[in-house]
């Protein structure tokens, strides 16, 4: 079950990650930046603008109970072919 939370706590961050680096690239394309380095204060900014936004409770509640069940249909999967 452990592995099933921490693979959905990666999952997470590497979308906003990934969401945030794009929002950075097409601000700074449009020159809504003056400089790389405040394209990418502003990556990090964006992350956690929308990180707050999408952390409401019932994505939370989906991504902890698709954890939950990746990770204990993993471990019945290593048992069952191990």
């Amino acid at each position: 079950m452990g592995f099933g939370l921490r693979t959905m706590g990666q999952a997470v961050l590497l979308v906003m990650m990934v969401f945030s680096i794009y929002q950075a690239v097409l601000r700074s394309a449009k020159l809504h930046c003056d400089g790389p380095m405040e394209a990418v204060l502003g990556m990090f900014q964006f992350a956690l603008d929308h990180l707050g936004k999408v952390a409401t409770a019932p994505v939370i509640g989906t991504l902890l109970h698709g954890g939950i069940l990746g990770g204990v249909t993993a471990e019945r999967a290593n048992r069952r072919w191990k």
